[in-house]
């Protein structure tokens, strides 16, 4: 979880820092949830499908929409790396997430 977490971060603090748009926003979002899906497809193959999907829909797909809610918020208003390390109120919330989690 901490790995997928991670890497919706540093995908995203990428796409930030290259471009500033609004628009390319939705980029960053579809790219991070086809990350995060990628898990799932793997543990769809396991014998005790059933359970393992709806266990990961609610540590992985839940806590990544909320991360991606959050992260518009820091991404977009900090638009940098230093100013979102700096931000109080992003490094709050994602740590509430990550605590969550």
């Amino acid at each position: 979880m901490l790995v997928i977490i991670s890497v919706i971060i540093i995908t995203q603090m990428i796409f930030y820092h290259c471009f500033y748009y609004y628009y390319y926003h939705v980029i960053v979002s579809i790219i991070t949830i086809i990350i995060s899906l990628f898990p799932l497809l793997l543990l769809s193959c396991h014998y005790f499908c059933y359970y393992l999907i709806t266990v990961s829909i609610i540590t992985i797909i839940i806590p990544l929409f909320l991360l991606l809610l959050l992260s518009y918020h820091c991404f977009y208003y900090h638009q940098s790396l230093l100013l979102l390390l700096l931000s109080n109120d992003c490094f709050y919330y994602y740590y509430h997430i990550i605590v969550i989690i």
